[in-house]
């Protein structure tokens, strides 16, 4: 994800370029032109530099003036699911797509047990979840 910097360097330009076409381009978002944006904002953030969780927060479209003017479509399918080779598979990456939504949508409680270092970011990984190499290694 890029810096929100670079969004807003974009509407001021296409601004400025789109305004020799219209004059009334100066006032719409990027020049009136229409831009497309992709992704999942909860899980891919800016990279600041030795920066903490406030310059990554401050730095991501959504704090942008721009991203008032935005129009937000959600995809209701995810399209992942469909690559299962049987009905087992499929249900086994529904599973994994619902606790992913579960950790982005911070429903998922920290984990209790002795052995674990437990802070506001921590969060237990199902075994299922684990590759089976790294069962073996981590013994699980």
């Amino acid at each position: 994800m890029q810096h929100r910097y670079a969004f807003e360097c974009l509407d001021r330009s296409l601004r400025d370029i789109m305004k020799t076409l219209n004059p009334d381009n100066f006032n719409k978002p990027f020049g009136g032109i229409t831009v497309l944006l992709g992704g999942d904002f909860r899980q891919i953030l800016p990279v600041i530099n030795m920066g903490g969780r406030a310059d990554i927060v401050a730095a991501c479209i959504t704090r942008s003036r721009i991203w008032k003017e935005a129009i937000i479509f959600i995809l209701k399918q995810n399209m992942r699911l469909n690559q299962g080779q049987n009905a087992e598979e499929k249900e086994n990456l529904r599973k994994f797509a619902e606790w992913v939504l579960q950790i982005g949508d911070g429903k998922l409680s920290p984990p209790t047990d002795e052995l674990s270092v437990v802070d506001e970011d921590s969060i237990m990984i199902p075994a299922d979840f684990v590759i089976q190499k790294l069962k073996t290694l981590l013994k699980i």
